[in-house]
C-alpha cells in the first residue's frame, strides 16, 4: 500500500499523525502507547488505509515498526463495536502487507506477520474510564464457554485529566487534546450560524497558538484546520440529532403500544363486567400489570414501556 498522501478531508487527527510530513508525531505516539524508545522515524512505515470507511469512521492512522503493526483511531463518540471495526481494518492491512511482499498465503511455509495492536483514542464529552478493553467475543451470539478466537480494542480516554502519563509522554497528543477542548469551548458559546462558528473556530486556533499549543501545525495549516474541524463538528452534531430523533421515535412508538395494550385490557374488563378491577387498574400500576399478564396482553410489562415515555 505504501505511504498515503493524506489531505484535510481525512480529519485533523489523521493529518497530524497520519501524514508523512508529520511522521515524528506518529513515532512519538507509538512510543508513548507501547513504552518504547524508537528514535529514527525512518524505521516507521505508514500504512494507513486510503479512502476506506467502515460504519462512518475512517481508518485514521496506522504504522509498522519492528514487526508490530499499530492502528490508531480517534473517536468523539463511544462505540462498543470498535473490535469489529478493528478486525475489518486489520484484514485490509494484512492483505496489503502480504501483497506488497509477494507472500503466499496458500503455501506450506508459515507467513510471519507483524503483531497487531488497535488503540481507540477517545475525545468525546461523555465521561468514560481512562482505559477500557473491548472484546469482539462480547458480540458473539450464544456466547457460552471459551473462544479460540478473540480480537480486542484498547480504548483510552485522552481528554484533559485522563491518562496524564500517556499525554505527558506524547506532547503532540496532549496538545491535540487541548486543541479539541479549546475548540469545543469556543464553538459551544457561538451562535449556530456558519459565519459565527467559523469566527469561533478562528478564535480557538489563535488562542491555542498564543498558548503554545500545536503552534507550528496550526500556523501552517490554519485555514485547513478550521474548515476540517467545523466539518467534524457538524458531523458530530448531526449524529447527535439522529440519535435524538431515533429516541423520540422510540418514545412515540412506545406510547402508542402502551395505549393499545391498555385499551385492549379495558375492553376485556368491560366485556367481563369487572368494573371494580377496571377502576383499580387506573391508579395501581402493579395491579394493571397483573391484569395484562392475566389476559396475556403485550410481549412484556407495560410498566417497562412506560419508563421509555
Amino acid at each position: 500500500m505504501g505511504i498515503v498522501n493524506k489531505d484535510f478531508k481525512d480529519g485533523v487527527f489523521c493529518r497530524l499523525f497520519g501524514a508523512a510530513e508529520y511522521k515524528e508525531n506518529l513515532l512519538s505516539l507509538f512510543n508513548a502507547l507501547n513504552g518504547t524508545d524508537y528514535r529514527d522515524a525512518a524505521e516507521l512505515t505508514i500504512n494507513t488505509i486510503d479512502d476506506v470507511i467502515f460504519m462512518g469512521i475512517k481508518n485514521d492512522a496506522s504504522c509498522i515498526i519492528d514487526m508490530q503493526m499499530d492502528l490508531y483511531e480517534e473517536q468523539s463518540t463511544y462505540n462498543p463495536n470498535a473490535p469489529l471495526r478493528g478486525l475489518m481494518y486489520f484484514g485490509r492491512l494484512y492483505e496489503g502487507y502480504i501483497a506488497e511482499r509477494g507472500l503466499n498465503r496458500y503455501g506450506s511455509k508459515l507467513i510471519r506477520l507483524p503483531r497487531p495492536r488497535y488503540y481507540v483514542l477517545y475525545l468525546g464529552v461523555e465521561n468514560r474510564p481512562d482505559r477500557e478493553v473491548l472484546k469482539l467475543s462480547d458480540a458473539f451470539a450464544n456466547a457460552d464457554g471459551d473462544f479460540a478466537y478473540e480480537w480486542t480494542a484498547i480504548v483510552l480516554n485522552v481528554n484533559d485529566g485522563h491518562n496524564t502519563e500517556l499525554l505527558d509522554a506524547c506532547r503532540v497528543l496532549k496538545e491535540y487534546s487541548q486543541f479539541v477542548e479549546c475548540s469545543r469551548r469556543h464553538l459551544r458559546k457561538a451562535p449556530k450560524d456558519r459565519p459565527s462558528q467559523y469566527n469561533a473556530m478562528r478564535e480557538a486556533v489563535d488562542e491555542c497558538i498564543g498558548q503554545g499549543i500545536l503552534v507550528e501545525f496550526l500556523t501552517k495549516n490554519k485555514a485547513g484546520v478550521i474548515n476540517m474541524y467545523l466539518t467534524e463538528w457538524d458531523e458530530e452534531a448531526y449524529r447527535t440529532v439522529l440519535k435524538q430523533e431515533s429516541w423520540e421515535d422510540g418514545k412515540i412508538e412506545g406510547r402508542a403500544e402502551v395505549r393499545e395494550e391498555i385499551n385492549e385490557l379495558n375492553q376485556c374488563l368491560i366485556r367481563d363486567k369487572r368494573i371494580e378491577d377496571l377502576q383499580k387498574s387506573t391508579t395501581d400500576q402493579d395491579y394493571q400489570n397483573s391484569l395484562l399478564a392475566e389476559y396475556g396482553i403485550g410481549s412484556y410489562k407495560t410498566q417497562d414501556k412506560l419508563k421509555m415515555t
